[in-house]
């Protein structure tokens, strides 16, 4: 897989934690989504992603703690 200004790649050593926020996305209009996940990195930044459609939150979370948690 390669990585270039469309895409990105981060080693499950650079996650370190992961969020999930509720609240509706401002901009999203009549588009339905759950809410957000906030992946949070090793080096200080963080990444919003929002969760499109009818997405189980409480999976995505437990699988990412199962995959990146040491």
């Amino acid at each position: 897989m390669n990585s270039n200004k469309n895409n990105f790649i981060y080693n499950h050593y650079d996650l370190s934690d992961i969020s999930f926020n509720p609240s509706k996305k401002w901009g999203m209009a009549n588009i339905p989504h759950n809410g957000r996940l906030n992946i949070e990195l090793r080096n200080g930044k963080s990444r919003e992603f929002i969760l499109l459609g009818a997405q189980e939150e409480t999976e995505i979370i437990q699988r990412f703690n199962e995959m990146y948690k040491r």
